[in-house]
């Protein structure tokens, strides 16, 4: 699988970013590539960063694709 563009990025963050404000919901986003590197974040204002920054240690804990940000797992 090829690595994630900086381009793809930017557009994982802007529909995540859109989806939590139509849900009015504070959230932090992230974007790993195939290695479970870090390759970009969001955090919208009020949102916690604990939380997500303790994630980012086991990204592959967590489900992926379009439903990867509503909620828990």
């Amino acid at each position: 699988m090829p690595d994630i563009s900086t381009g793809e990025n930017q557009r994982v963050l802007s529909a995540g970013m859109r989806s939590a404000a139509e849900m009015a919901l504070p959230v932090n986003i992230a974007v790993f590539d195939t290695g479970a590197n870090l390759k970009a974040f969001v955090r919208i204002d009020g949102a916690l960063l604990g939380l997500a920054a303790s994630r980012f240690t086991t990204p592959r804990a967590w489900p992926s694709g379009p439903w990867a940000c509503q909620g828990d797992p």
